[in-house]
């Protein structure tokens, strides 16, 4: 089967995709830099509200007089403004003055038409482009969103980006202004075992101060991380994710801890949620690099245990599990357990999307569709195979949360000079969106967004370019948004809750039934 982003040439922008950028010409100021761009006056993100000034400066240092060619195109590559200006033979920085009426992703590029020097590379961003994003504007479409609960959020997201000023990784808010912009609202909180209590038994102390501080402000909910446990508590003698603790005791002791500690942390912070979401193991796929090595009744034994300590000590608390990264293998694990009856130690389900060899646009979510074969191993197939196996084994109303789910470049690009192109970054974007869409339209409660930005290893699963990093990092500070960071925020928008039209926009005819918003 061809590649999906093969099929992004056929794409172009409706005549809807109006009015173009708009762009004032430049005035000049001295720099130092060699030629390159950026957009400087965003909040870090470099994404804008629509129709607000965008201004692009653009530094050279033209050994003699010249002209710089430049472009604004979007996801599709179409050109949406275009020009020239004169530049003088020492350094200066030319301010472009932009406007945008439409929402999107934008690749500026700009070169010296006499000495041919582009736009540099930098970081995992290519050759020849800077990149600013536009957020979309949907209340001229859709009612405000509105929420009983603040935990009907249905985005996460994983990874952290030190955007602020003067911030670094990995002190500080890392969340925003990222996530507010991109309509994120989940982020993991870490209570692991072996990150608390990593040198003895009895050592966490849930009357302290355990809240990190990005959490006190409002706008972000937590994801509460147990898995793998500490090396003192470990058979192996090392901090593990394979194995059930020594002592289930112990084990229990450390987990009503941390149900004390959530449920102050509830009454304090987030007294409108529902509940306290709790994780307990973390991807134990067999062929993945945290396996299960353990029985399966050891490790149904820790989860009963975990189940029935932070019920007893957290009113609120909702344990999921069992977080394969493989989508279908979380059903095929419940089923196998079933027996066991690890049905009774979860409220709920988290996984992770992973739904292919390689989720990207080389494995598109809905490529074993057509064939009725192999249907049940598309996303759609695998989400509807969850959601059986939770009717059958959990309690009614069970939740199912995909913490983890990305999409990465088409497989085998690599980070370069000239990797990658507009059509694997538009592919990209197109299967994120795809991706998580598929996800929540077949039952899931929330799905987390995976990278913020480009990171080793990997190729491309960020929705930001790493800007300082050839390769990728971790907690990055400069970050410029792809394609997918721009769909990202547009999704979430359109269908981050259930909307309903204002009272007095309802016409209901007589005796017609209703039916209630889920």
């Amino acid at each position: 089967m061809p590649k999906a982003a093969a099929t992004a040439a056929s794409y172009a922008p409706s005549a809807s995709d109006t009015p173009p950028v708009q762009c004032e010409a430049p005035a000049a100021t001295e720099a130092d830099d060699a030629i390159e761009a950026d957009t400087p006056g965003s909040d870090g993100t470099r994404m804008f509200a629509l129709n607000t000034p965008v201004k692009i400066a653009i530094t050279t240092r033209a050994r003699s007089a010249d002209t710089v060619e430049w472009q604004i195109r979007n996801a599709w590559n179409t050109v949406k403004a275009s020009g020239t200006f004169a530049v003088a033979a020492k350094p200066g920085t030319y301010a472009l003055q932009c406007k945008s009426g439409a929402a999107g992703y934008f690749a500026v590029s700009a070169s010296l038409a006499s000495e041919g020097r582009a736009l540099p590379s930098r970081g995992t961003r290519p050759t020849g482009i800077a990149t600013f994003g536009v957020i979309p504007d949907v209340s001229g479409a859709l009612p405000k969103a509105s929420f009983a609960h603040p935990d009907q959020h249905r985005f996460g997201g994983q990874g952290a980006a030190y955007l602020k000023p003067g911030t670094a990784c990995c002190d500080g808010d890392g969340y925003r202004p990222l996530y507010p912009n991109l309509g994120l609202t989940w982020v993991n909180d870490n209570r692991n075992w072996y990150m608390t209590k990593e040198k003895g038994p009895n050592r966490f102390n849930p009357n302290a101060d355990n809240m990190q501080s990005f959490f006190k402000q409002d706008g972000l909910l937590r994801l509460i991380q147990l898995d793998s446990i500490p090396a003192w508590a470990s058979s192996t003698k090392e901090k593990t994710h394979s194995y059930a603790p020594t002592s289930l005791d112990q084990y229990r002791d450390y987990m009503k801890r941390v149900g004390e500690d959530s449920n102050a942390i509830h009454k304090k912070y987030f007294p409108q949620t529902q509940h306290n979401y709790y994780q307990v193991t973390w991807e134990p796929d067999y062929e993945g690099g945290l396996p299960w090595k353990d029985s399966d009744a050891n490790l149904v034994a820790m989860y009963k245990a975990t189940y029935e300590s932070l019920h007893a000590t957290d009113p609120n608390a909702l344990v999921m599990g069992l977080t394969l990264s493989n989508l279908g293998a979380n059903a095929t694990w419940l089923k196998r357990l079933a027996p066991l009856g690890i049905g009774k130690y979860l409220d709920g389900v988290s996984a992770h999307g992973y739904y292919d060899v390689g989720t990207s646009p080389s494995h598109p979510p809905e490529r074993l569709d057509a064939d009725a074969a192999t249907s049940f191993k598309s996303l759609p197939g695998m989400m509807r195979g969850l959601r059986a196996a939770m009717t059958d084994i959990l309690k009614p109303g069970a939740k199912l949360f995909v913490t983890e789910t990305g999409a990465s470049y088409d497989l085998g690009t690599k980070y370069g000079p000239n990797t990658p192109n507009w059509n694997v970054l538009y592919a990209q974007g197109a299967i994120v969106a795809r991706t998580h869409l598929i996800l929540l339209g077949e039952g899931a409660d929330t799905s987390f967004v995976f990278y913020s930005a480009d990171f080793p290893g990997e190729i491309g699963y960020g929705i930001f370019f790493d800007l300082v990093n050839p390769q990728g990092g971790f907690g990055q500070t400069l970050t410029s948004p792809k394609p997918a960071a721009t769909s990202v925020a547009a999704m979430t928008r359109m269908i981050e809750a259930p909307r309903l039209p204002a009272p007095s926009t309802i016409r209901r005819k007589a005796c017609m039934p209703t039916r209630s918003s889920a």
